[in-house]
Order: C-alpha cells, then structure tokens, then sequence
C-alpha cells in the first residue's frame, strides 16, 4: 500500500474509533490485492469519502439511503434503500459489498436484516466478499439471521478473522463469501493466487 495513499487516513480524515483505523489499516490492504473488478460501499459521510482512493483500480460504487449525503458518494453512486438493493444493480454485479455502520443505523429489525442480506446477495458475484460491520446493542447479531447463512459462508479470509470486535468499541466486522459458485472458484479468492480472482 503506498505510504501516502495511508497518510490520507491518519488525523482529520478518519475518526479515532479503533474499527474505523482497522479498516483503512488492516481490511482495505488485505482486500485491496484481489483487484475486485466492482465494489460497493453502503453508507456515505464525510470520513468515507476517501475510501474510493483505495480502489482506484475498481469500479467503485455508493449506496446512501439519504440524498443529503450523496456529495458524500463516488463518482458511481446511487441513492436507495440497501434492502432493495437489487432493484438498483444488476444481478451477480458486485465482487465486494461493504455494509459498514448500517446494522443499527436505519436497517434495525430482523427482517430488515433478512431483505438486506438477501437483496446484496442477489447482486453479488458466487464467491464474492461481504464485510458487515455492526455494533453490540444496536441489533440483533447477523450471524443469528436464517437469511444469511444461507447465503453467505463465514469464514476467515486473506489472513483475517471471521469475527473481530474491540475491546474499547461495541463495534464488530464479519467477513463472508456468497455461496453458489463452485468450489474450486470460491477457493481462488483468497489464495496465494487470488490477485485477479475477484476481477470479473
């Protein structure tokens, strides 16, 4: 990762949380060599706009419920509601979903959960990653969710864990891969060889 693209990210940029400089320092850098051929990140402010910056190789798209923080999108961006998704992307589109700090945040029952797990497995690649990022206390925990287990697989990918929370944060990180492609593709992602596996 180029030393500068990371400086982008210390002081004002970023929020001090402990998961918010876990995902610019350790999740982007281990995701960000897979070369996803299209991402998408759910949520917009003003501290994940320079997100973008990290797939710059990527077809990178935003999703933001509220069209008073679309200035906040990429270049690619729509606004909707995540649990219709895929009435927004064509189906299988995305190689890699973030859906960070929306667990909670406007998506909060069980069945909002369930559409929204549903929705972006619809526009998901077979195989593709899904990083959901929630906090203790707010919902219920996804992994309790019929609809997502059976169709994402949690699992720990490119040297990290499936599960990671912080000891001075409610905030917790899921990692999972879209069931429905065969085995040997879904092995690729996050192998020694992964490098264009992702790039459709």
């Amino acid at each position: 990762m180029d030393a500068a693209l990371i400086s982008l990210f210390d002081g004002r940029l970023v929020p001090n949380e402990p998961d918010r400089k876990y995902l610019t320092s350790v999740i982007f850098p281990n995701l960000v060599p897979l070369e996803p051929g299209r991402v998408l990140f759910v949520g917009c402010r003003s501290y994940t706009k320079p997100y973008e910056a990290f797939f710059q190789d990527s077809e990178y798209w935003t999703l933001e419920i509220d069209p008073i923080h679309a200035k906040w999108g990429s270049k690619n961006h729509k606004t909707g509601d995540v649990r219709h998704a895929d009435s927004l992307f064509a189906p299988g589109y995305f190689d890699l979903v973030f859906l960070n700090g929306v667990l909670g945040f406007g998506v909060d029952a069980d069945d909002d959960q369930d559409m929204t797990f549903a929705a972006l497995h619809r526009i998901m690649r077979p195989g593709a990653i899904l990083l959901v990022g929630w906090n203790e206390g707010r919902c219920s925990d996804p992994l309790t969710r019929p609809t997502l287990g059976a169709a994402f697989r949690h699992q720990a990918l490119c040297g990290m864990p499936a599960r990671k929370g912080f000891a001075a944060s409610t905030h917790v990180y899921d990692l999972f891969r879209a069931v429905g492609g065969s085995p040997s593709r879904a092995d690729q992602l996050c192998g020694a060889s992964a490098g264009p596996a992702l790039r459709g």
